[in-house]
């Protein structure tokens, strides 16, 4: 146990120094106005947990807003000037909002070392895979900013570290997501289904319920006490069903963004493609998992008009790109041992 607490001090040190620079880039020159709308919505709840006058679902994403909150009332603060000086929300608010989200990167880089480090590698590579999500192009974009994708990263991290292990406990995480994400719903039960569909294992069948029941209740909640009319169509029926057959935001516009954010799923892919050109084997059964996910996100952007923020939901799932990087990897690492 000692080891495990010094090892993992050590981790945060260092993941702390590679990712700082990214958090007094973002405090210092960022702006909400480019890209950011979204943070004058979660600003009511970093204020004063203001639900009714926050926009749903974003009224939803309680968990990671109250910490912010929380943060915010101690008066934490670091006082340089910033390119938002001078403008008309709370300095310190705006601080540790990115504060926080910077602290979620660091400790989702913790845990994608252990979810590496479980699978058999060495300390050196579960690092470097850890390290790695600081370069994603979401991680500065979307991640270390005052918005909430971040804990929703490290919630999944947590959800895919529990679901390797086939741990219970993974309800916990889910439970949290109820009032804070509710996209890992739709990527880990369709993940957990297409798995039970392959290996018929019990648990993920129950894992597959589990983010079902979670949905469910997830938008039992957004109807009956958080729905507010400027997303209402995403729970529309009626507006899904119309946009199977027409394009509710600009198509070029959608894949450029879309496209900029996906410099993970882009080396995974490469990866895969230069072992099946290679007649090297990969595993078939996760790039289809990884793809469908990818084809189910667009779907989802599809009918409920996401439009440019898709590519920040698929981010959501990075820490599983990461992990079946090095997993493709490891035939590379066998061979150089052997040679």
């Amino acid at each position: 146990m000692k080891n495990f607490i010094k090892l993992n001090g050590i981790l945060i040190f260092f993941y702390t120094l590679f990712a700082f620079p990214l958090f007094y880039f973002v405090y210092k020159y960022s702006t909400p106005y480019f890209g950011l709308s979204d943070f004058f919505d979660y600003y009511k709840l970093y204020e004063n947990m203001d639900i009714k006058n926050t926009d749903s679902p974003l009224n939803m994403r309680l968990v990671s807003s109250f910490f912010v909150y929380c943060m915010s009332k101690t008066g934490l603060f670091y006082n340089t000037p910033c390119a938002i000086d001078g403008e008309a929300f709370s300095k310190v608010i705006y601080f540790n909002a990115i504060l926080f989200n910077f602290m979620c990167v660091v400790t989702t880089c913790l845990v994608i070392f252990h979810l590496v480090k479980s699978r058999g590698f060495s300390t050196l590579m579960s690092f470097t895979a850890g390290l790695s999500y600081l370069l994603g192009f979401g991680t500065i974009f979307f991640e270390i900013t005052p918005i909430t994708d971040a804990f929703a990263v490290l919630l999944f991290a947590i959800v895919l570290q529990l679901y390797y292990k086939k741990s219970h406990f993974i309800l916990i995480p889910l439970v949290i997501l109820i009032i804070q994400r509710e996209y890992v719903f739709l990527a880990l039960g369709f993940f957990a289904f297409i798995d039970y569909m392959k290996f018929k294992s019990r648990y993920t069948l129950q894992v597959f319920l589990y983010c079902l029941v979670c949905f469910i209740i997830h938008v039992i909640l957004r109807k009956l006490f958080f729905e507010t009319s400027r997303y209402a169509h995403h729970t529309n029926v009626n507006f899904i069903l119309e946009s199977i057959t027409r394009l509710s935001f600009p198509i070029l516009p959608f894949i450029r963004q879309v496209g900029m954010t996906l410099n993970i799923f882009i080396i995974y892919v490469f990866v895969v493609a230069y072992k099946h050109f290679k007649n090297i084997s990969y595993d078939k059964h996760e790039f289809l998992k990884i793809n469908l996910l990818f084809v189910q996100l667009l779907i989802i952007a599809f009918l409920l008009a996401l439009g440019n923020n898709s590519g920040r939901y698929f981010y959501i799932l990075t820490p599983l790109l990461i992990v079946q990087i090095v997993n493709e990897l490891k035939v590379f690492q066998l061979d150089k041992s052997g040679a």
